[in-house]
Order: structure tokens, then C-alpha cells, then sequence
């Protein structure tokens, strides 16, 4: 069995990926970080049929059962039958719409991310069947970057010692536009609040158990209403964390799927940055949880996945949380310089 190692960026827009049989010479390849190649009609060689440009060069039958979509032509997606590299002839499962198509761009979407969509590319080019080989990952990704910038997490229902509710919204006071002349409130990626009666002093002994009855009529409610992530932030759980694990086993037999610790994250003395550290893990995990599933079922039983954090070191899944891959991308570039 022969072991395969790959080294993989992957961007908002594309995905870099390296490949080398262990003891033989490097393969690279670049595709679209949605799980896509792209390519260019020459023209349309009969109802079923296209001719691509010389620059699609993908081993034969390669792309079968990829979904095609037309970018400039009211044409439904389609699906790939077969693909010949020497003829360029791509044929589809069902006909084509009479349409002008010659010079259009075309994408084809093969259904895995990205960095699988590298791996197989490379595997096939070497005319290697991926079942037949060990594969060994090494992932930097800015997929929680993009989701931040681009506001696509899932807000998390924050639960606050009972007096704070306010604590996201107001930070430290700092005005960052100081001069505008409409003044606009913090952004917080926090979504509902819920005030927790509970207390721990500041030597970390608790002084009032939180109350669980009340609780859970506030969260079975926002629950119903499609709430599954929390997060948990209380005042001086970085000197005593039993509080927030007594509310965090009490969410998760309620039903919520994610349940995010301020103390488990970051048992940071300053309670801003350890809450808001924590919403951050909260908003992103379903996504990177998410991602990190589908490229492991796609590395299959022997593959090994690492992934870089924004220190630039490597991680296994089990690890690996959210708010340290933020940085993976810059990190990335200067360990490959």
C-alpha cells in the first residue's frame, strides 16, 4: 500500500494542493474551494455532447457524476456520463437546451470539498485508486475566516451570570469612530440572552448554585424556535468553572447540540474577552464541524488529517477549535516561507 502525503490551502476563492507519494516527485493542483473545476465550451458537438478547451485536461472519466452548471445560458445543471481528455468531449446523462454555448464557462461541481476534489485530482493524474493508498492531510483553511468576515456562523443563545445581560453590547466603551455622526452600536456575533441567577466569589467559591427550573423554561422555549447552539459565560468561572458545567450538562439534555464553556475555551480573569472568545467558538463550530466531517469521510478509514492553527502549528480534530483557525491562513504563508 503506498502512503501519499498532501499539503492543502485552502482560500475563500481557491484551494492549493500538493501531493507526493512518499520518495517520488511532487503533483499540484489548483481548484475552486467550492468543491469545483471550471471550464470553457468550445462548442456543442451534438445534443448530449460538448468539446471543452484544450486546458481541461482531467484523466478520463474523471469528472463522472459531476453536477455542470452553464453561467451564461438559461441551461439546468446537468450531469456528467463520461469525459475523454483526448477528444476534450464531455457528454451529459440528459440533452442540452438549443442554446448559444460556444466560448461560455462552464463549472462543474463534483459534491466534495475542495481539498478531497485536490486529493482525488492528484490521485488520478498518478493513476492511483485512492483505496489503494494511505493518505496523510495537512490542512490550513480559511473557512472560519470567511464566515466571520462574511457573517455566515450561527449566533449562539448566551447565557450571563444574571445582571450582565448588556456585557456584549456595551464591551469596554471604546468609540472606534469616534467622530461619526451617527453613532452605531457594537456588533456582537452573540445571538438571544439569558440572565443565570448564580454567583461565585473571588476566591472561586460559589456562593449561589445556578437555578436549573427556571432555566430550562427559557432555553425548551428558544430551543423550539430553532436555537441549538449556547454558549456559557460566567464571572469568575476562570477561578471555579462548577457553575458553568452544572448549566452546560443541564443545556445538553435539554436538546441544544453545542454547548460552548467560557471556562473550557479561554479561562481568560478578564470577562469580556474570555465571553466574547467563547460566542466566537460558538458562531463558528457548526460550520467548521461541519467541514471537518465531510473531508474525513472523504479521506475514508486509513486517512490522518492534521490542520494548522493560527500559530502555525498542526492539530488533530479532537483539538482543534474554531477561534484558533481564524489566523490559519497567514500563519500558512509564512511556515511556507
Amino acid at each position: 500500500m503506498q502512503t501519499w502525503d498532501f499539503y492543502i490551502d485552502t482560500g475563500g476563492t481557491f484551494t492549493d494542493c500538493l501531493g507526493r507519494e512518499v520518495g517520488k516527485k511532487e503533483l499540484r493542483e489548483k481548484v475552486l474551494s467550492r468543491g469545483s473545476l471550471t471550464a470553457k465550451v468550445v462548442t456543442q458537438v451534438s445534443d448530449f455532447e460538448i468539446k471543452l478547451g484544450n486546458e481541461s485536461d482531467w484523466p478520463n472519466n474523471f469528472p463522472f457524476g459531476f453536477k455542470v452548471f452553464f453561467t451564461a445560458v438559461d441551461q439546468p445543471a446537468l450531469v456528467v456520463k463520461s469525459w475523454n481528455v483526448e477528444t476534450k468531449i464531455l457528454r451529459f446523462s440528459k440533452a442540452l437546451r438549443k442554446g448559444l454555448i460556444k466560448g461560455q464557462t462552464i463549472e462543474l461541481f463534483s459534491g466534495s470539498e475542495a481539498p478531497i476534489l485536490g486529493m482525488r485530482l492528484i490521485l488520478a493524474r498518478a493513476m492511483q485508486k485512492q483505496s489503494d493508498c494511505m493518505i496523510r492531510m495537512r490542512l490550513a483553511t480559511t473557512r472560519c475566516t470567511n464566515a466571520l468576515l462574511e457573517d455566515k456562523g450561527q449566533r449562539p443563545v448566551l447565557f450571563l451570570t444574571a445582571g450582565f445581560p448588556d456585557l456584549m453590547e456595551i464591551g469596554d466603551q471604546r468609540r472606534m469612530h469616534l467622530f461619526d455622526l451617527i453613532p452605531r452600536k457594537r456588533k456582537s456575533f452573540a445571538g438571544p440572552c439569558i440572565e443565570v441567577e448564580e454567583r461565585t466569589d473571588r476566591f472561586g467559591k460559589v456562593i449561589i448554585a445556578p437555578n436549573l427550573s427556571i432555566l430550562f423554561s427559557q432555553a425548551s422555549e428558544l430551543i423550539k424556535r430553532g436555537h441549538n447552539v449556547a454558549v456559557i459565560s460566567f464571572l469568575n468561572s476562570f477561578l471555579n468553572p462548577e457553575n458553568e458545567k452544572i448549566v452546560a450538562q443541564a443545556l445538553k439534555k435539554i436538546g441544544f447540540q453545542t454547548v460552548v464553556t467560557s471556562s473550557g475555551i479561554h479561562p481568560f480573569m478578564n470577562w469580556l474577552l474570555r465571553s466574547e472568545s467563547s460566542v466566537i467558538e460558538g458562531y463558528l463550530f457548526p460550520i467548521l464541524e461541519k467541514y471537518f466531517e465531510d473531508i474525513i469521510s472523504g479521506l475514508g478509514e486509513l486517512g490522518e488529517l492534521l490542520i494548522m492553527n493560527s500559530s502555525g502549528g498542526l492539530f488533530n480534530r479532537k483539538h482543534y477549535r474554531a477561534i484558533d483557525s481564524l489566523l490559519s491562513g497567514p500563519a500558512g504563508g509564512v511556515v511556507g516561507a
